[in-house]
Order: C-alpha cells, then sequence, then structure tokens
C-alpha cells in the first residue's frame, strides 16, 4: 500500500502495464518462474489484470508449485464469483500431479486413482511415470488411466508392462492392449494362455478373444466351473465383460456357487451381461444369506431395464444391510423410478461414511433435481470417501471433469473453503490420505491375497511334479522340487502380519521342509504324504 501513496497513480499503472508485457513474453518462451516473479504480490497494492493472474495460475502448475497457483486463483476469483472451470481444472489437475511424485504410497495411489478417472489424452507422460512407481498398486493403476485416456495404441511403456513381475499388473496391460486391439501382443498372451494356471491364464484367455479368437470363449465358459474359486471368479467376471449370449447358461449357475464371493461375481457378471434371461437367477440371488450377493443381485436388475422388477428392489430398500439398500436404490434409479430418492436421502445422512459413500455411488444411476441437490451436499461432507464418490457421481450425471478434479483441489461443487492457504492445502492433504487409506485397505488386501493364492499353486505345481519324481525314484529332483515350493510360499508371506491364513501357509512351509529334509538324506518319502499335503493345499486355495 505504501508504494501506491508514494508513486504517482499513473507511473504505478504504467510500471504494471509493462510488468504484464513481460510476463506475456516470460510465458510464450515457457519461463514461467519469471512470470510468478514478476507478479506483484498482494500486499502490495498493485491490482494486476485478470489475464495477468490467470498466465500466473498457469505457470504455478507449470513449475509444480499448485499451493501458489491456489492463493494467486483465490486474488483472480473472489467469494461469491463464479468459478472459472477450465482453470479450475487444471489447477486441480496441477495437485493431483504434484501427488504422484510423493514420497508416500498411499498419496500416489490417490491420484493415480483419480487420473483414471479423468480420462485425459495429454497427462500421457505423468501416466507412463507411473508404469516405473516401485508400488504395484500404483503401476496398475496407471495402466488404468492409460487405458481409460484412449493411450493404449500409443503407449510403449504399456507393452513393457506386459512383463512385469507382479500378476495383477500384467493382467491390467493385457486388458488394455486387447481392448485397444493391439495384435502384435498376441504371441505373448498365447504363451502366457499355455503356461499360466488361474486369473492370469483366464484374463490371457479373454485378451485372445477381444483380439479375434473367439474359440477362446469355451476355454473361458468352462473354467467357469474349476475347483479353484479365484479361477472361477475370475471366468465369471470376464464372461459378463465379453457379453457373449452363450454364456448366460453359465453365469446364472454361478448364483448357486457354494462360495459367496463366486456368487457375488456371478449376480455382478449377469447384470453386464445385459440379458432378460438373468432375470430369474437374480431373482433367487435376491434372497441370498448375504448381503455382498444381494446387493450385486440388486444393482444388476436395474442394469437389465426390466420394469418388473421395480417390487422386488422396492423390498430390498428395507433390507437390514445398508449396502442391500443403496444397491436397491441404484437398481431402482436405473429403471426410471425416482421415488428411491427418498430412501437415499435417509442413507445419505447414515453416520457411517461407507454407507454414505454407497448412497453416492447410487445416486449417479439418477439424474432429477433431487438427487443432484442430495450428491451436491454430500460433496461437503466431512469424510472423503462420500465426497469422492458423490465427484464421481456428478461427473456421471451433470457435471463435466471438474467433478472429480475439483475433489482432489479441495473445492466442493464451486464453494471454496474458508481459510487460509495453509490450511486449505493441510485439508487437501488429510482428504487424500483418508481417500487412500480406503484405497490401499482394499486393493493391497486384493494383492496379497493374489500372492498367496499364486504361491500355493506355483507350490501344488511342485508338489505334484516331485510326487511324479518319487514315483521314478529320483529323490534329489524331488527334494528341488519341494525346495522351490517353499521358497514361493515364503516369499508370499514374507512381512505379512499374523493371522489364521499364513499360519496356515507357515505349516504347509514346515511340512514341506520335513518332507524335503528327508529326501535329502536320503529317506524315502511316502506318496501318500506327498498327496496329503497336496489336500492341504487344496483347502487353503478354497478357503
Amino acid at each position: 500500500m505504501l508504494l501506491a501513496f508514494a508513486v504517482p497513480p499513473d507511473v504505478v499503472a504504467s510500471t504494471a502495464t509493462s510488468s504484464e508485457r513481460e510476463a506475456k513474453d516470460a510465458f510464450r518462451r515457457a519461463d514461467y518462474g519469471t512470470v510468478l516473479k514478476l507478479l506483484p504480490p498482494a500486499s502490495s497494492g498493485i491490482t494486476p489484470s485478470k489475464a495477468w493472474l490467470r498466465l500466473a495460475v498457469d505457470s504455478a502448475i507449470h513449475v509444480g508449485r499448485p499451493e501458489e497457483g491456489l492463493e494467486i486463483y483465490d486474488r483472480l476469483v473472489k467469494p461469491g464469483q463464479p468459478e472459472e472451470v477450465p482453470l479450475l481444472q487444471r489447477l486441480g489437475i496441477g495437485f493431483l500431479r504434484a501427488y504422484v511424485r510423493d514420497s508416500k504410497e498411499h498419496l500416489r495411489i490417490a491420484a493415480y486413482s483419480a487420473l483414471a478417472e479423468l480420462n485425459l489424452p495429454d497427462q500421457q507422460p505423468v501416466l507412463e511415470d507411473g508404469l516405473l512407481d516401485a508400488s504395484p498398486i500404483v503401476r496398475a493403476r496407471a495402466i488404468e488411466a492409460l487405458g481409460r485416456a484412449g493411450l493404449g495404441a500409443r503407449s510403449q511403456a504399456l507393452r513393457r508392462a506386459m512383463q512385469d513381475e507382479i500378476p495383477s499388473v500384467r493382467i491390467a496391460a493385457m486388458n488394455v492392449l486387447s481392448e485397444a486391439q493391439i495384435t502384435e501382443i498376441i504371441p505373448h498372451v498365447e504363451k502366457v494362455a499355455r503356461t499360466e494356471d488361474g486369473p492370469e491364464g483366464i484374463f490371457a484367455y479373454a485378451a485372445l478373444y477381444r483380439l479375434g479368437n473367439r474359440d477362446m470363449l469355451v476355454d473361458i465358459t468352462g473354467a467357469a466351473t474349476l475347483p479353484d474359486r479365484e479361477t472361477r471368479m475370475a471366468a465369471l467376471g470376464v464372461l459378463g465383460r465379453l457379453k457373449h449370449s452363450s454364456s448366460l447358461a453359465v453365469v446364472s449357475q454361478g448364483v448357486y456357487d457354494p462360495e459367496p464371493q463366486v456368487r457375488a461375481f456371478a449376480a455382478g457378471a449377469l447384470g453386464e451381461l445385459g440379458q432378460p434371461g438373468a432375470v430369474a437367477p437374480l431373482t433367487h440371488a435376491l434372497g441370498d444369506e448375504n448381503p455382498r450377493v444381494r446387493g450385486a443381485a440388486a444393482a444388476s436388475l436395474g442394469r437389465l431395464g426390466v420394469s418388473d422388477a421395480r417390487p422386488l428392489l422396492h423390498a430390498l430398500v428395507r433390507d437390514p444391510s445398508m449396502q442391500v439398500r443403496a444397491s436397491a436404490v441404484e437398481g431402482l434409479l436405473r429403471l426410471g423410478d425416482q421415488t428411491a430418492v427418498l430412501v437415499a436421502t435417509d442413507l445419505a445422512r447414515h453416520p457411517d461414511p461407507s454407507v454414505r459413500a454407497a448412497a453416492a455411488q447410487a445416486l449417479g444411476a439418477g439424474s432429477d433435481r433431487q438427487a443432484l441437490a442430495v450428491l451436491q451436499t454430500l460433496l461437503q461432507d466431512q469424510q472423503p470417501q462420500p465426497r469422492l464418490f458423490a465427484a464421481k457421481a456428478l461427473g456421471k450425471v451433470s457435471l463435466p471433469v471438474i467433478a472429480f478434479a475439483a475433489f482432489g483441489l479441495g473445492y466442493y461443487f464451486g464453494q471454496r473453503p474458508g481459510g487460509t492457504l495453509e490450511q486449505t492445502v493441510g485439508d487437501l492433504q488429510h482428504s487424500f490420505k483418508d481417500m487412500s487409506r480406503n484405497v490401499v485397505d482394499t486393493t493391497m488386501g486384493i494383492e496379497r491375497d493374489l500372492r498367496r493364492r499364486q504361491a500355493l499353486l506355483d507350490t501344488k505345481s511342485r508338489v505334484v511334479q516331485a510326487k511324479s519324481e518319487l514315483f521314478d525314484k529320483n529323490f534329489g529332483e524331488a527334494a528341488k522340487q519341494l525346495a522351490e515350493g517353499v521358497d514361493a510360499l515364503e516369499s508370499s508371506v514374507k512381512g505379512a502380519k499374523p493371522n489364521e491364513q499364513t499360519q496356515a501357509v507357515r505349516g504347509l512351509i514346515g511340512t514341506l521342509q520335513e518332507a524335503r529334509l528327508e529326501l535329502t538324506m536320503g529317506k524315502p518319502v511316502p506318496i501318500r504324504k506327498l498327496t496329503e499335503l497336496q489336500q492341504s493345499i487344496d483347502r487353503e486355495l478354497n478357503r
């Protein structure tokens, strides 16, 4: 302010105009640091033009300082004024890009998960950087984001991801590249289909099917009835996504599976198949004892678009499980029954944030004014999970990409948070941390379970081979096979927290080591002992 009193106004204006010209020239040269240096501080008394402030916000984004860009944006758009949506979107993405380089894994997971939702082809370099991340979950999220952005055909880094050491990452790469019709991957995928058991082999079949080998549908269909639970789940999920009419019978049979996880997968797959013939098995699944199965069946009935299903779904809005009620709301909204919004409104007030998040997800299937009003309220929820799902739902039914970017930025439907910049950034970090904790809890659990199951499958194969060697009196080779089984199992539980599953695996390791030691010492090991060991492994696979 002192500068404004000490220097004549015309001189101040002339100086500001000159500095703005310099800033524009610097921006054209991509000298973004100079743009920020030339911008007068808020305390100077000089009011930069809106064009100058916009350049400064973009410059802060380019140099990776979105917090500074947010402060400048607050000078550009005062409270109560309309948001500048394109600039706000760039600023939101700037925050996400900053978090992909964070040292904390859960923040990188959250950032790439958000970028996957935004479908932005111009973010290819950032997304490909994620393929080099130390975390397999981050790598998988980056692959998903590349696929959604339509970059499967352009990304060479994505092709290299098919050689990743982690199965879930390889599967993600196969899915994206086959969906992009990249035929050059066929020889590699054929090798995977021949040599890999379990989910990875199933996804290889699906990739080959997408790339023109229609015979693979027979293999996928057959896998839906194999003894291994994970294989059945993968096959049913794939059959749903492939949407072939001949799959209806086997997927329908899945809702009668003894395993509730498989029944839930089957119910979800029936909704993706989209055939009226799925109504009968889904109606059966609505009475399942497991709430996850009932919820999947309710949502799938809505996807089928069969109006006769409304009475069934109305009955489920009084289900003891709040998650099932939310799924029933989603199904009814998909059928055009807007009365379900009243139930969703009640769920949106539930004390459990996961229930409020489920309500937000369900409301994404509706579009009336009341549904949008509830979603806008959820965008201001105190917990990040409901805000996240509300932003995604609004992006589906009414708002552009800015809805999700606004979540990442800490803006809630145009309501800029009050307080200082420090508070704003602190709130943003806290939101990301809480949201990503939910992501980590689920994805890390899935990843650990996949590693354990893959190790069990590998060990089972080693035990079968060891039995064959025993028949031929090749005791040394049999001992070698058991030693490799021990290595696989030990790797799967390394660093894992003690629980019933890890204890069971350690018990198997002990039995394998005992048999290996006896063989190494030249002592005969009964075939029956290895058969019992194989049966123990099967029990763990079917747990």
